[in-house]
């Protein structure tokens, strides 16, 4: 039993990793790009798509006894960040606590609400269903009046293909882990 816990442990830390570096990435393309773009929002978007795009990479990748663990602990990716970010803070002398920590954790539900309905369960995200997903988070995080589509901007920052890259990554290691569990077995 200590392995299969420990295959979803592996699974979702892979996972994150490359999470939070594919969405460091991709916000610091748009921040090169975007003037006048809410950084905070930024990154919470960004975060919220990349761990929904992990969880649905891990659930068309991992065997049965881990896609369901590892998926719903990687969309607790964006809370658990916040959580770390709001802990830096506090012990560098910071206030205990924002005032509006109902509200932040009101918006990361809302945001992970929003890519786990548009990203179907079980199916790994690339290609059009990507990018079209991807056209709705880029129109989210941009702030209004920008002279191109976000379907332009996209392709233009070839910001589809490092998450793309990401989720294929996630997917292989899912299925690779999953094939070392079940020989081993």
């Amino acid at each position: 039993m200590a392995g299969e816990g420990q295959t979803a442990t592996k699974l979702v830390l892979f996972s994150a990793v490359g999470a939070v570096t594919t969405a460091q990435e991709v916000v610091t393309t748009i921040l090169s790009d975007i003037s006048a773009v809410d950084v905070e929002l930024l990154a919470e978007e960004t975060l919220s798509l990349m761990a929904a795009v992990s969880a649905r990479a891990i659930e068309a990748g991992a065997s049965a006894e881990h896609r369901h663990d590892a998926a719903e602990a990687l969309l607790e990716l964006p809370f658990v960040y916040r959580d770390y970010l709001l802990g830096s803070h506090v012990l560098s002398g910071g206030a205990s606590e924002p005032r509006d920590v109902n509200a932040m954790y009101g918006r990361l539900e809302r945001k992970r609400a929003f890519y786990e309905a548009h990203l179907p369960p079980g199916v790994l995200p690339s290609g059009r269903l990507l990018a079209d997903k991807m056209a709705l988070w880029m129109g989210r995080v941009s702030p209004p009046g920008l002279p191109e589509m976000p379907q332009k901007r996209l392709e233009r920052l070839d910001i589809v293909r490092s998450v793309e890259s990401h989720a294929r990554v996630v997917y292989e290691y899912a299925r690779s882990t999953g094939a070392e569990t079940r020989e081993a077995n």
